[in-house]
C-alpha cells in the first residue's frame, strides 16, 4: 500500500459523507393522510363536510397540499386541492395562471344564462426544463355551494415554457342557483383516484349565473384557503333538494410530501328520504303509501323498509311527517 492510499480513502469517505448530507434520506419518515365525513348517510338538502389530517411521524404537516376527488355512480362530483396550512415553498413544475368562464374566443364573461353553452378556460405554464405530464381539472359550484360540474379538460404532456391554455365547453344547468358561482382549477400528476397528487395550489374565479345577457369583464384568480388549523384540511358542499345524485359516493385523497406519498379513501351515502316507491321523486303518492304502512314493523306481512324513514323498525307518525317534509325533493339513482 502506498503512502497516498490512506489520504485517498479519507477523501473518499469525506466525499460520501458530504453527499449524504446534500441528499438526505426520508426513509425513516412516515406520512399519514386521513379522510372522513361528518356523517355516513345524508338526505338531499344537507351539507356534507369532508375533513382529514396530514401528518409526518405523527406531527401535523404545516404546508402540505391534498388532492381530493369525489365520485358517484355516473362520474366525478368534484376535484379540489386543499392546503394543510401555508402554501408550500417549492419550485413548481406546473404553474396555474388563470381560470375563468368565457366565450369560444377566450373572452371572460361576468354573467352567464341558465341553459346556455360557455367555455371554461385554464391557463398554465411549465416553469421547469423538462416535459411534464399533467391532468388539469375544474369544478364549478353555484351560489348555494352545490357542485354543478366536475371535469378533467386535459391530460397532456406539457413542454417547458408557456403560457398554454386548455378549455372545455360547459352548459349552465337549468337547476343552478342564481348568483355568484365559483370555478376551481387544479393541476395533478394524475387523477386523485389514480393516486395523483397536486402540482400547484388550486386557483379560482367567480361569475354570476343570471337570466341577463352575458357581458365581459375581468376577474382575478385567487388561491383558496380551506383549513382551520395546521395539518388539517376540509371541504364542504351542499346536496341539492332537487336533482341530487343519489347512492354511494367515494372520496379519494392523495398527498406528496418530502418525497413520500400517502393516499386514503372513504365513502358516504346520499338518500332521498320519503321516496317510498323508488321513482326518484317524493310526491303525493309517497305520502299515501307511507300512511298505508302506518303501524307496520319488520314482522308485518306488508312491511316496506322504504316507509321506515327514520330507521326505527316501525312506521309511525314521525315517518309520515318526514315524508311530508321531503315533498317535492328528487334525485337520480
Amino acid at each position: 500500500m502506498s503512502k497516498k492510499t490512506p489520504i485517498i480513502l479519507t477523501l473518499l469517505t469525506l466525499t460520501l459523507f458530504i453527499t449524504t448530507l446534500a441528499k438526505p434520506s426520508y426513509s425513516q419518515y412516515v406520512l399519514n393522510l386521513t379522510v372522513g365525513t361528518d356523517k355516513q348517510n345524508y338526505n338531499v338538502g344537507e351539507t356534507v363536510q369532508v375533513t382529514g389530517n396530514l401528518t409526518i411521524n405523527n406531527y401535523p404537516v404545516p404546508d402540505g397540499l391534498v388532492a381530493i376527488e369525489i365520485d358517484y355512480r355516473a362520474g366525478a362530483l368534484m376535484y379540489r386541492t386543499l392546503k394543510t396550512g401555508t402554501i408550500p415553498m417549492t419550485l413548481w413544475k406546473i404553474t396555474l395562471i388563470d381560470v375563468y368562464i368565457g366565450d369560444s374566443g377566450g373572452y371572460r364573461l361576468t354573467n352567464v344564462k341558465k341553459g346556455s353553452k360557455y367555455y371554461i378556460w385554464i391557463w398554465y405554464n411549465n416553469s421547469g426544463t423538462e416535459t411534464v405530464y399533467t391532468v388539469l381539472t375544474f369544478t364549478i359550484y353555484d351560489s348555494d355551494g352545490v357542485p354543478l360540474s366536475a371535469s378533467a379538460p386535459a391530460a397532456l404532456s406539457v413542454a417547458p415554457g408557456g403560457p398554454y391554455f386548455a378549455y372545455r365547453t360547459w352548459d349552465v344547468p337549468s337547476e343552478a342557483a342564481l348568483g355568484t358561482a365559483t370555478i376551481y382549477a387544479n393541476a395533478f400528476t394524475e387523477l386523485p383516484k389514480n393516486n395523483g397528487t397536486p402540482y400547484y395550489p388550486e386557483i379560482s374565479s367567480t361569475f354570476n349565473i343570471t337570466t341577463a345577457t352575458s357581458s365581459t369583464t375581468l376577474y382575478t384568480s385567487k388561491t383558496t384557503q380551506s383549513t382551520y388549523e395546521l395539518g388539517t384540511y376540509n371541504s364542504t358542499f351542499y346536496i341539492p333538494r332537487r336533482g341530487a345524485r343519489l347512492g354511494t359516493h367515494t372520496v379519494y385523497v392523495s398527498s406528496y410530501y418530502l418525497d413520500i406519498q400517502a393516499t386514503n379513501t372513504t365513502t358516504f351515502q346520499v338518500k332521498l328520504l320519503g321516496d317510498i316507491n323508488g321513482d326518484g321523486y317524493v310526491k303525493i303518492g309517497d305520502i299515501v303509501l307511507v300512511i298505508s304502512y302506518f303501524g307496520t314493523t319488520p314482522s308485518s306481512p306488508n312491511w316496506n323498509p322504504n316507509a321506515d324513514i327514520n330507521g326505527d323498525n316501525k312506521v309511525t307518525i314521525s315517518d309520515i311527517v318526514l315524508t311530508i317534509n321531503n315533498f317535492g325533493n328528487s334525485g337520480t339513482y
